[in-house]
């Protein structure tokens, strides 16, 4: 064994004739075996994984082998509703497509699986989609949409054989939409309500508050339930109703 009188001294005289370039030497073969050993596979990820795929942090909501839900976690949020809030991989070859692309697990779920309601909302057009993640549509290979929420916070009931508790989750979100709109609604001055109001109406109601001898305020008032929230009867114009009472044949006694 060769001794050195100094840090120095051994690099001067024992490694100087050292190649360097062929001191570590792995054949690209076998480098490209370790590596895609080491990725993870779609077969590794679990309920509540969070994973960085296509360059943005996703949650794994629901996965099985026909598909998985990956909630997008640095989407806006508008009014507590998350816009395009998911995104469902439900075609032939997902989990290969997946594995090409490769990903990143940032953190494993919790071993604790909570039963959480599988309807989920997201804003994908027009109001807010509410969609069934225990299933999935044979046509569209998505979940299937159970109801949909306008931005004024009407609720159109797809499924009739929702839970009581889904139904609720539901109508939370209706609650939320309308609170936002009804506050956006407020900052309107009364002609910009009463044209709201006018483009909504259908052409009888629209007839109806021609014909209503009432103040932009008062017309808003009469009809904004009927016409934005698709609540009630259709109001009648006041005249109309006054000439039907005046004309109602009295019984002698």
């Amino acid at each position: 064994m060769e001794n050195f009188d100094s840090i120095e001294d051994m690099v001067e005289n024992g490694l100087s004739d050292l190649d360097f370039d062929t001191l570590i030497s792995v054949d690209d073969d076998i480098l490209e075996r370790h590596v895609a050993a080491a990725a993870p596979k779609v077969s590794d990820l679990s309920i509540g994984d969070v994973i960085i795929y296509e360059g943005a942090r996703r949650e794994v909501e629901n996965i099985s082998d026909k598909s998985i839900m990956l909630k997008a976690l640095d989407s806006p949020d508008f009014g507590g509703v998350l816009v395009g809030t998911a995104e469902v991989l439900a075609y032939d070859g997902w989990q290969e497509e997946m594995n090409n692309k490769g990903f990143v697990i940032l953190s494993k779920g919790s071993s604790v699986v909570k039963e959480e309601s599988p309807i989920h909302f997201g804003v994908l057009g027009y109001g807010v989609t509410a969609y069934d993640t225990s299933r999935t549509d044979p046509e569209t290979n998505d979940y299937p949409i159970v109801a949909h929420i306008t931005p004024e916070g009407v609720v159109t009931i797809r499924d009739k054989s929702l839970s009581a508790e889904d139904l609720e989750r539901i109508n939370e979100q209706a609650a939320q939409a309308r609170e936002k709109f009804i506050a956006d609604w407020n900052e309107l001055s009364v002609a910009e309500q009463y044209s709201k109001l006018l483009n909504a109406a259908d052409i009888t109601t629209s007839v109806n508050i021609s014909k209503d001898s009432l103040s932009m305020e008062e017309t808003i008032e009469k009809y904004m339930p009927f016409v934005i929230f698709k609540e009630g009867e259709r109001p009648e114009p006041q005249d109309i109703v006054s000439n039907a009472v005046e004309s109602k044949p009295t019984v002698a006694v």
